[in-house]
């Protein structure tokens, strides 16, 4: 069973109480960030892979090769910005809207709860 959390009725909802299922919550807001993160990621693989085919030919004339390397370099930087962006955005714990990271700063992309409030965000036993 998921663990449940109250709002106290702040000025942002006015005094009602409602109930979130952190699980099913998290679950959700893991499939938003796919939804929007990954194709930026797959476009930044594509960016990736074109500046490869891009310096391993040689029949393209050095100016060319010079500006498609600035397109392809800019198209894959912004590419991992949109990804991360989307990423963060929606990678958050219901309870707290913290960022789940671990001790070293970095994101923790499936963890069974909340290193900030303890919030269960995934069904099944822990590892740890």
């Amino acid at each position: 069973m998921a663990m449940r959390w109250q709002c106290d009725g702040n000025a942002a909802h006015l005094g009602m109480i409602a109930t979130v299922d952190t699980v099913a919550e998290y679950t959700r807001r893991k499939k938003l960030a796919a939804k929007w993160s990954y194709p930026f990621l797959l476009a930044a693989m594509a960016f990736g892979a074109g500046l490869v085919l891009l310096f391993t030919t040689s029949f393209v004339p050095p100016l060319i090769k010079a500006k498609l390397a600035l397109v392809a370099m800019f198209g894959l930087v912004i590419s991992w910005m949109m990804h991360i962006y989307f990423s963060t955005k929606y990678n958050r714990c219901p309870n707290c809207e913290a960022i789940p990271r671990g001790r070293s700063g970095g994101v923790i992309h499936d963890p069974y709860a909340c290193p900030h409030c303890g919030a269960r965000l995934r069904e099944g036993e822990s590892l740890f």
